[in-house]
């Protein structure tokens, strides 16, 4: 069902040429914020783990 659904959107969406870059425009933000959703955690990690090892004593900041 939900497979009928998104490939008739993609018939109309496709239909004309400004939709489908519309759709693609919309895949790749999609994919560059994802991204900056993953980058930005991995920082708060590494943030998080460089405070706690100079508070253990394993290196000074």
């Amino acid at each position: 069902m939900l497979r009928h659904i998104i490939l008739s959107a993609q018939r109309i969406l496709c239909s004309s040429v400004l939709g489908c870059l519309l759709l693609v425009a919309f895949c790749l933000l999609l994919v560059a914020f994802s991204l900056l959703f993953v980058a930005f955690w991995w920082l708060v990690a590494g943030c998080c783990f460089l405070l706690l090892a100079s508070h253990l004593g394993g290196f000074e900041l």
